[in-house]
């Protein structure tokens, strides 16, 4: 990776982990957040790896959105994220709403055992000692390991949403580093998306699900989904299609 090709975000990335941006070559076109084996999001640093997804900041919008829905919950919220990763959307939320005065405590999932060794560094490194025991990691195909899904109030989940066409086509920082288990979605893109639903109701989770989507995933196409209900759409801060509020 040249410097000249580096933008300002890159250089600082690399030099506060005391990278020489000038002596880079090596990585090729390996993600900065990579090569640091960190990255910024939503206020805190989080360890990341090629095991996991790299957060991508429009992800933040869905923090904003869920906190301003439960901030001014009353009494205990219990969440479930699947598909967790670096724990960087579930650390997040929980931390936050805690911030707000929320009693939380949230369920982190993952089909990746790697990847959950991540979500541990980060809730170590990031979750104060005494809320670390409000926060249970599983590892679990979606939600196929997790019991009593009637205790949750919301899921949460940024799944494959990538449409497999498009996979090959995906900038090669992308399609050669970060994990392909993490952006393949099927044809439509929306395969992971359909079974976690499908499996949310088989197993009586009753509440609010929130998701990162494809652009190309429209309100009619995810409308056409089975026995759900979407109550909205909205868009990222790029101005994108990019999440969903279905309800089970």
């Amino acid at each position: 990776m040249p410097v000249s090709s580096l933008t300002p975000y890159e250089k600082n990335q690399l030099l506060k982990y005391g990278f020489d941006p000038e002596d880079i070559a090596f990585y090729g076109k390996m993600p900065v957040e990579y090569i640091t084996g960190y990255t910024s999001f939503y206020n805190n640093n989080f360890i990341v790896n090629s095991n996991v997804l790299i957060p991508r900041v429009e992800t933040e919008d869905l923090v904003e959105k869920i906190i301003s829905i439960y901030s001014k919950h009353k009494g205990k919220l219990s969440f479930l994220e699947v598909g967790t990763g670096s724990g960087a959307l579930g650390i997040s939320i929980f931390k936050n709403l805690l911030n707000k005065g929320v009693e939380t405590s949230c369920i982190l999932s993952d089909v990746s055992a790697e990847a959950l060794e991540v979500t541990k560094k980060n809730i170590d490194n990031l979750v104060k000692e005494d809320n670390q025991s409000k926060i249970n990691i599983i590892k679990s195909d979606l939600v196929e390991n997790i019991s009593a899904l009637d205790e949750y109030d919301f899921c949460v989940a940024n799944l494959p949403y990538i449409p497999h066409e498009r996979i090959s086509r995906l900038d090669s920082s992308v399609k050669d580093f970060e994990p392909i288990l993490a952006l393949d979605g099927g044809a439509d893109g929306l395969d992971l998306i359909k079974k976690l639903l499908k499996e949310l109701q088989e197993k009586d989770f009753s509440g609010n699900v929130f998701l990162e989507v494809d652009d190309t995933h429209t309100k009619e196409k995810l409308e056409s989904i089975d026995q759900v209900s979407l109550k909205e759409v909205w868009n990222d801060s790029l101005g994108k299609n990019r999440f969903a509020w279905f309800v089970v």
